[in-house]
């Protein structure tokens, strides 16, 4: 029969003394095409939302669950484990479920880290390898890189204030004409298991140095 495992802030739900409480879990995958997108090949990613509902629980979801906590999603059948998600909470709502009131729990995959970091950065003389394991490092993301992408050298490239991480990365990928950039679910089942930043090369399209000649060294 169908199973569902979950862990939240690194804790078995039934730590937190909620699975008791557990209507229904959800996780859904969409085509999200982000604000940086420059054509119809780039800026595209399947993007995972997990919606757990809970009724009964008196409010105690608001008093432990903090905005960006880690919530852990394996499901499968048996003993089998076939898929696990890795997202980021969101703030607990209160929802009208039939003659009942129902808390809702939703979370973003990890890509929401990316998109919900606006602090600037620099770098200087580093490879887009360098500067992705950077990143990755950064949001606790296992990196995969393809070899053809990771050795293209930057000279020098800012973050600015006004742009995501995840709208950064995308811009010094256009820029160096180097791939895409998408989040993808752990490839392990295994519960710890880390969401992977996932860089590729574009099909077909060869590296260029970027039209100001000052970005890229090729």
């Amino acid at each position: 029969m169908p199973t569902a495992e979950v862990w939240l802030g690194g804790k078995p739900l039934a730590a937190w003394k909620f699975d008791k409480f557990l209507k229904s879990i959800s996780v859904t995958r969409s085509i999200d095409r982000t604000q940086a997108t420059r054509d119809n090949a780039r800026g595209r990613s399947l993007r995972q939302m997990a919606t757990l509902v809970f009724n009964n629980v008196d409010g105690q979801l608001f008093n432990v669950v903090a905005v960006g906590e880690r919530l852990e999603i394996a499901l499968g059948y048996g003993d089998e484990r076939f898929l696990r998600g890795v997202f980021v909470t969101k703030q607990p709502e209160i929802r009208l479920g039939g003659s009942e009131l129902d808390i809702t729990l939703s979370a973003e995959d990890e890509a929401a880290k990316l998109v919900d970091d606006f602090r600037p950065r620099k770098f200087k003389d580093r490879t887009v390898g360098d500067i992705a394991r950077e990143v990755a490092d950064g949001y606790g993301l296992e990196l995969d890189i393809a070899a053809s992408v990771r050795d293209v050298r930057v000279a020098e490239i800012s973050k600015t204030a006004m742009e995501s991480t995840w709208e950064f990365l995308d811009r010094l990928l256009w820029m160096t004409g180097a791939g895409t950039v998408v989040v993808e679910p752990p490839s392990s089942v295994s519960q710890g298991a880390r969401s992977r930043l996932v860089i590729k090369p574009l099909q077909g399209t060869p590296l260029r140095r970027a039209r100001d000649g000052r970005i890229v060294s090729l």
